[in-house]
């Protein structure tokens, strides 16, 4: 603008001045653009050295994907009311069910061993001791895969109920 305008007075554009500023502007834009450009491409090598991909939903708008969620979770509320789906608690449960079984069976196993298949008490013994060995890995795995999940700590629920 080269004067201002007051009472009766018009004001006096530069529409040069006007047009630099308007393409200084348009030039911003273009740079934030292409520094955003940038930036995804350098994601994407990154993610491509690591064997990543950006695809399918990732590529979606967040608000596509919220949708997408919300279909999901209406539709699992709906199998869960039509009685298709298992509660987590109740898996859990048995799950817990059969292993104590399997640690009940895995206490007899040497005399099963002794008496049924004819093994000298020695190979029985290490048998057993090994079995017992996988089944504690088995349990420290399953525990912290749950703490995991879930956050906690198992020492301190240990030394807070003793």
């Amino acid at each position: 603008m080269v004067t201002w305008g007051g009472n009766g007075k018009a004001y006096e554009i530069d529409a040069d001045k006007l047009r630099l500023w308007r393409d200084s502007v348009a030039d911003a834009e273009r740079r934030a653009e292409e520094a955003r450009r940038s930036h995804i491409d350098a994601v994407q090598r990154t993610l491509d050295l690591e064997g990543g991909d950006v695809s399918g939903e990732a590529k979606l708008p967040m608000a596509v994907r919220k949708e997408m969620a919300g279909t999901i979770l209406a539709e699992a509320r709906a199998m869960r009311e039509r009685g298709q789906l298992v509660d987590a608690k109740t898996v859990q449960a048995e799950f817990e069910r059969v292993f104590q079984y399997l640690a009940s069976q895995l206490q007899g196993l040497a005399d099963h061993l002794q008496r049924e298949c004819d093994l000298p008490a020695v190979a029985a013994a290490l048998i057993h001791e090994r079995t017992l060995e996988w089944q504690g890995e088995l349990a420290r795995k399953l525990m912290k895969s749950d703490d995991e999940r879930h956050g906690t700590n198992p020492a301190a629920v240990h030394r807070g109920s003793d």
